[in-house]
């Protein structure tokens, strides 16, 4: 009878152990799975806050007079500055256009991939190739020649 009793209770014990373990992984891979969320979440706007910040800066710039013989502006004036201001935009967008395309060409048709814009720093541009948010390839641009090396 006591032998039955400790069998008995050794597998109360196991079982409860058991479903720990279960209830334990369950809860660990969930936590896994929002932290991976949140690293992608966080990765993505601070790309786009730093394109946008960049044009608000430019944008400020006109906007200070250094006329001293009139503040007047005429229509044409206005005209002029607006498509200054369109044709840098278009540029600053070409560049980056152009590096992205000069990496896929250099890294080959892969729909398993994205490309970004991660750093530019005098005439060089760096494009990051990721996978699942994660980069598994650095492409450095050289907007003055256009070549592309890796990095």
């Amino acid at each position: 009878m006591k032998k039955q009793q400790h069998i008995l209770t050794l597998i109360i014990v196991l079982a409860v152990i058991g479903i720990a373990v279960v209830i334990a992984s369950i809860i660990y891979d969930e936590k896994i799975r929002d932290n991976k969320k949140a690293v992608e979440t966080i990765s993505v706007p601070q790309i786009d806050n730093i394109e946008k910040e960049e044009p608000a800066k430019e944008e400020e710039k006109p906007e200070v007079s250094t006329n001293t013989e009139s503040d007047y502006v005429g229509e044409e004036e206005k005209e002029s500055q607006e498509q200054v201001e369109e044709e840098q935009k278009e540029s600053k967008q070409t560049d980056d256009e152009k590096a992205i395309e000069l990496a896929k060409k250099e890294w080959g048709n892969d729909d398993s991939v994205s490309f970004s814009i991660e750093e530019k720093k005098d005439n060089k541009i760096y494009v990051a190739v990721k996978n699942d948010a994660t980069v598994i390839q650095w492409y450095e641009v050289n907007t003055n020649d256009w070549t592309i090396s890796e990095y």
